[in-house]
């Protein structure tokens, strides 16, 4: 039997590259222009977790199939943006792993394999945002998939909730905890396990509540409800400090717009599925993981900054250069990638319900 063709959350994928715009400009300019903007990435967990919880529940791929799928989305363009720092340390004749106490050769490993968000390395050296998806891909495989095939909602709870304490007691603005270690994990693996276990908490709540949200569909009210929610957390990642309580009420509210984006059709949901908007969407994973290159690229030829300063010339030029590189990668890269791998371990290519990295 032939199964049913999965949904494809164009609003979310829009959302996807805002958030991806949230971290570059962070990166680019420091996150006093966003305070709260590294919660974009705990946006991407939760998202993935939601998306990945509905491909897995109404696909039912089998284990080996999940993960090479995972594997091609995530590597090629990993990979790609890894060769550029790998060959520039080599040219500089320096060993930029020996204040890690490993060699440089066991970091590329460590890279490579995409175990250095896991624990492995204690700092981030090369195209550090891909710490995320590290942590996102290690943990898909050995703890999600499992949880979401044979349906555990109460054991998801329980492990959000448990990184939730462990965070909130240890590091409680948990904004930009990435590889500092707690016990034998990091902090990013903390961090990642609560967003994938939330979103598929939400994933959960759409499945059983979608037949009393059908008789619920009042698009104004839904509208204006989605409008206060996310452009409320918008609006502090952008302009209020980062602290314990803000960025706890930032993460709900992040987390119940999701939920009340796929559930209720309004026109802010309408709005975001707009084609020209979604689009950008797709190249959310490229802007993620190109920006740094593209940053460490102009400090060396003095490109972006003026005496530590940019220039709104600049900026256009560094957001117009950043676009295009990502609208390169997504259709001369990471979708062809794709296919090969898929090809070549003999997986025929299924489109996934909505990008599932960042």
């Amino acid at each position: 039997m032939m199964s049913r063709p999965l949904l494809r959350f164009h609003q979310l994928d829009t959302l996807r590259f805002v958030f991806a715009v949230f971290v570059a400009t962070g990166h680019a300019q420091g996150w006093q222009v966003v305070p709260k903007g590294a919660l974009a990435v705990d946006f991407f967990f939760v998202l993935s977790g939601f998306v990945l919880a509905y491909m897995i529940a109404e696909r039912r791929p089998g284990f080996t199939e999940f993960s090479i799928g995972r594997f091609a989305r995530l590597w090629p363009l990993h990979i790609a943006t890894l060769i550029p720092f790998a060959l520039l340390y080599l040219n500089a004749g320096e060993d930029p792993a020996e204040r890690l106490g490993i060699s440089f050769s066991m970091l590329v490993f460590y890279e490579v394999t995409l175990l250095q968000g896991m624990g492995f390395v204690p700092d981030l050296i090369m195209n550090f945002p891909s710490w995320s998806i590290s942590t996102e891909f290690w943990l898909n495989l050995v703890l999600f998939y499992w949880v979401v095939r044979f349906a555990q909602p109460i054991i998801a709870a329980l492990i959000a909730i448990a990184c939730f304490v462990v965070l909130a007691v240890t590091m409680p603005k948990f904004d930009h905890a990435q590889v500092a270690m707690w016990g034998p994990f990091s902090y990013g693996v903390i961090r990642c396990t609560a967003g994938l276990m939330v979103g598929y908490l939400l994933y959960t709540l759409f499945q059983k509540s979608a037949g009393q949200t059908g008789r619920l569909q009042q698009p104004i009210f839904w509208g204006a409800l989605q409008l206060v929610l996310l452009g409320g957390a918008l609006w502090s990642m952008a302009f209020q400090p980062s602290n314990a309580l803000g960025n706890a009420l930032v993460y709900a509210a992040l987390t119940l717009s999701i939920f009340l984006l796929v559930a209720f059709e309004s026109p802010v949901t309408k709005l975001l599925s707009f084609p020209v908007l979604a689009f950008f969407g797709k190249l959310s994973f490229a802007v993620y993981l190109i920006h740094i290159p593209l940053l460490v690229l102009g400090e060396i030829l003095a490109l972006w900054q003026i005496e530590g300063q940019w220039t709104v010339g600049r900026l256009l030029v560094f957001w117009s250069a950043l676009l295009s590189l990502s609208a390169g990668s997504y259709y001369l890269l990471e979708m062809p990638a794709r296919r090969l791998i898929l090809k070549a371990l003999n997986k025929a290519p299924k489109p996934p319900p909505a990008g599932t990295a960042p």
